[in-house]
């Protein structure tokens, strides 16, 4: 019996855990889909798409509206969100391996 009452425990918290992971869905954003600024590149790589930067920048900020990647997002619900980002790091070492993101929401200035 107590090993039964295990199992059902155990079912009944898998089955909770389930539910709260199908409400928070991910919002996903792919970096091609936003305003993508005139100093990336849009490449294509068999079926991936992806962007670039075709400019090395020399400061801890953009610097240039050019080197911005704009988007609007639509939330379902209020909450929090947490930030999760997919980046290649190419072979050039520290000119190929940095990203920024804002602080908060709403248009940022560049420098």
């Amino acid at each position: 019996m107590e090993r039964v009452k295990k199992i059902t425990a155990l079912v009944v918290i898998l089955g909770l855990t389930l539910s709260v992971s199908a409400e928070n869905e991910p919002v996903i954003l792919e970096a091609e889909s936003g305003v993508v600024g005139e100093e990336f590149n849009s490449l294509t790589d068999g079926d991936v798409n992806y962007v670039t930067i075709s400019t090395n920048g020399t400061a801890a900020y953009p610097e240039r509206a050019g080197r911005v990647i704009t988007f609007e997002i639509t939330f379902p619900d209020s909450g929090t969100y947490d930030l999760y980002c997919w980046v290649r790091i190419g072979p050039d070492g520290a000119d190929d391996d940095s990203y920024f993101y804002g602080n908060g929401f709403g248009e940022k200035d560049t420098i």
